[in-house]
């Protein structure tokens, strides 16, 4: 009954028990309290506080590799001073901007926070080296915050395995180099991780509201980020305790403050507060979910443009849609929806089938690229690139990693809230981006997000292995580890036949070089375009039009009377026959009329 100090090693009597008080377990800690440092999850309990020093060497290792190839690519590829694609899409709504501050004249066609932050480079100088400059330093800033805040959390060692794993990835670096929105993408959702990590060590109002911001410009960037805003709102209730409805609003009210900027932007200058691109996904929708598409882009049928910046005009003509240009997009968008819920209801077991045929895509190795060609890339960078590609690790190799990661976050999340916040938002986060390629259609730069929580989740699972720990925690330990090696062994299985450069990759290097002046350059691109498709006409019409540039007006005049025999041209290449040709007959100098 005596009052017991309870000092280190000091006897603590109750009654006839008495135990150490070392030996107690440690206090609880409220839910609004930091988190002690005994009770962090995997730095003080289960993993070395410090990474070993072959780890810390193989992150600096793979990060010099990484400045090398970006360096390289600055140097070498056509494609980092010239754009083509969604990049010239981009680059018109930035110039559309800089000349109608602060919000521009035109709907933005895809994603309008990658508009803005292109203006910002090009504000600084009228080229796209600014622009690439700043997208690899938001590159560089946020990895490096994902560094810091998993070492705050859960120690060196875990820090250091994610990052290498993050750093590893070829496609990653891939798509850090591209102008389009995918790595300000992952940028955004880095930060938003962050947000919520340091909710979770110390939960307060203002680290809500914060969360909701970096959520809005997640949201901006890749609009299908907003599926994980629920489950990140699920990570926040639960270590704000007793305060969870007073962060849950503070969390809204971020999230909307964010979002409200571009929502104005909408309203004033299309009439329509929305927040998302002009034809609300249903482009991309109707490319994922048609009669014709087989789980990756395609022109359902010819119906879609291969070339984006005629793309709303071409399918609003095809679609017998006459309403302003203002709002063409969301008239066309709004038709695309109905024609794919139409072949949902009408052909249930192919619109079934396909869904099974993307989740196949999602999970393999082969990386499905939409604009920029994968092969094509390691021609262009060199053995540099071809070396990166072949010894990063698979996508499906990190997906099985990051799954035994997961299990075993969600396990230790039972007892310890830090991990369970991080498991709602990473899983969220996964979530989102996995729904983005089976709702559209599969493509390595949706996917691309991907590498994040998975390699955050893989990290902590290698740190967990490195302390000795057997993982995942918890029984069915043999079952977890053969549905990994199950998932890292199928994604070895090729998804396509083709493993080398495509012809829309020369078509492309052709469109870039002669917006760079390299026009000769540029014909040897399409020829060698046309040894991989000699039949396809818009390569042949290219041809033509550069064999017009270079002066070579006897051969273009061929190419197109071989082109005007053709019975299958499409409107485009058929409308542009008869403009080059009086181009070419203007150059020799012959009456020719009106241009």
């Amino acid at each position: 009954g005596l009052p017991a100090r309870g000092g280190e090693g000091e006897l603590v009597g109750h009654g006839a028990k008495c135990i150490l008080a070392e030996d107690l377990p440690p206090r609880i800690p409220a839910a609004d309290a930091p988190v002690p440092q005994e009770m962090r999850p995997i730095s003080a309990t289960t993993a070395r506080r410090q990474a070993p020093r072959w780890l810390v060497a193989l992150v600096a290792t793979l990060a010099l590799v990484r400045l090398a190839y970006h360096l390289r690519y600055m140097g070498e590829s056509y494609f980092a001073a010239a754009t083509f694609s969604d990049g010239r899409l981009y680059v018109a709504a930035a110039r559309d901007i800089l000349a109608h501050p602060p919000w521009g004249s035109e709907p933005f066609y895809l994603q309008g926070a990658y508009a803005a932050f292109m203006a910002l480079g090009l504000a600084l100088y009228d080229a796209m080296a600014p622009v690439l400059f700043l997208q690899l330093t938001l590159a560089a800033a946020s990895l490096w915050l994902l560094h810091v805040c998993v070492r705050r959390t859960f120690g060196g060692t875990a820090a250091y395995a994610a990052s290498a794993l993050v750093l590893a990835s070829p496609a990653l670096a891939f798509y850090e180099n591209k102008f389009l929105s995918a790595e300000l993408g992952v940028a955004c959702n880095i930060f938003w991780l962050a947000a919520a990590a340091g909710h979770a060590l110390r939960p307060t109002r203002g680290r809500a509201a914060l969360a909701g911001l970096a959520g809005a410009a997640a949201v901006l960037a890749r609009g299908n980020m907003l599926l994980a805003a629920p489950g990140v709102a699920v990570a926040l209730a639960l270590r704000a305790g007793r305060e969870r409805r007073a962060h849950l609003v503070a969390f809204a009210l971020g999230l909307l403050l964010g979002l409200a900027p571009m929502a104005l932007r909408n309203r004033v200058v299309t009439g329509t507060p929305g927040v998302f691109p002009a034809h609300g996904g249903g482009t991309s929708l109707y490319i994922g979910n048609n009669p014709h598409s087989r789980g990756v882009w395609n022109t359902a049928g010819g119906l879609v443009t291969p070339e984006v910046t005629r793309e709303r005009d071409d399918l609003a003509r095809r679609l017998g849609i006459d309403v302003p240009p203002k709002q063409r997009a969301g008239a066309v968008g709004d038709a695309l929806v109905g024609r794919v819920l139409a072949f949902a209801r009408e052909q249930p077991g192919a619109f079934a089938r396909l869904q099974v045929r993307k989740l196949w895509l999602l999970v393999g190795n082969d990386e499905l690229t939409q604009d920029y060609d994968w092969y094509g890339e390691q021609e262009v960078v060199g053995p540099l690139f071809r070396i990166w590609a072949h010894l990063g690790p698979p996508f499906a190799v990190l997906l099985a990693f990051g799954g035994l990661g997961l299990v075993d976050l969600y396990r230790r999340g039972r007892r310890d809230p830090v991990a369970r916040a991080w498991w709602w938002v990473l899983v969220s986060q996964a979530f989102a981006v996995a729904a983005a390629n089976l709702v559209f259609f599969v493509s390595a730069q949706h996917r691309v997000p991907l590498v994040v929580p998975l390699g955050v989740a893989g990290g902590l699972c290698v740190a967990r292995g490195l302390a000795g720990v057997r993982v995942p925690e918890g029984p069915g330990r043999g079952w977890a580890w053969a549905l990994a090696v199950l998932v890292a062994a199928q994604g070895f299985v090729p998804r396509t036949r083709k493993q080398r450069p495509s012809a829309a990759h020369y078509y492309n290097l052709a469109v870039v070089a002669s917006e760079l002046g390299d026009r000769k350059g540029a014909l040897a691109h399409i020829e060698r375009a046309l040894r991989e498709r000699p039949d396809q006409a818009l390569l042949q019409l290219e041809r033509a039009r550069l064999l017009w540039k270079v002066g070579r007006l006897d051969e273009a005049d061929r190419a197109l009377d071989a082109l005007e025999g053709r019975a299958d041209l499409s409107p485009h290449v058929r409308d542009q026959i008869p403009r080059l040709r009086r181009a070419v007959a203007g150059e020799r100098g012959d009456s020719v009329g009106p241009p």
